[in-house]
């Protein structure tokens, strides 16, 4: 039987957070950085844009950088297994959590098709240390992560408590 409520969810959640990154990406590109590269907000945050050649956090920026398409590949697939993810668990909450990655992995999967890199403009840094420059699509990454992390070790499970007689 498809759990067609939780295909809205994961739907719904998804394509908010894939528009929502574009839009924010696109309103940098055109407005924000349309003169500058880096913009001072707060003492601890510019507006800085990049783009990532690599994995998080730029990591294997160079082993990519002539792989874009072995990258798309392998995102594409964890993306696969995250929508799986999504539409097996019987938890509304995990649900959207996984539709967070997922549509924060499209938008950043969608840029790397697209432009062979990710766009990032939000930088946080403190003392002269930049944390590496993100997204908002990271952010949902980040976030959907965190959420699926805590159900995982802290929430009580359904079927724990039918194994000890609760109804």
């Amino acid at each position: 039987m498809i759990a067609w409520n939780r295909i809205r969810i994961v739907a719904g959640t998804a394509v908010a957070a894939f528009a929502v990154d574009q839009i924010a990406k696109r309103l940098m590109i055109d407005f924000v950085f349309a003169d500058t590269r880096s913009i001072a907000v707060a003492p601890f945050f510019n507006l800085t844009l990049g783009f990532n050649f690599g994995v998080s956090f730029g990591m294997f920026d160079e082993t990519f950088f002539d792989a874009v398409w072995l990258l798309i590949a392998i995102k594409a697939a964890i993306l696969a297994l995250v929508a799986g993810f999504a539409y097996k668990t019987n938890d509304g909450f995990e649900a959207f959590a996984f539709a967070l990655v997922l549509g924060g992995g499209l938008a950043n999967l969608f840029d790397r098709i697209r432009i062979g890199a990710v766009i990032d403009f939000l930088d946080l840094h403190y003392a002269g240390w930049h944390w590496p420059t993100f997204n908002t699509a990271d952010i949902a990454i980040v976030g959907g992560s965190v959420i699926v992390g805590f159900r995982a070790f802290f929430a009580p499970r359904r079927d724990a408590a039918q194994r000890d007689g609760a109804p």
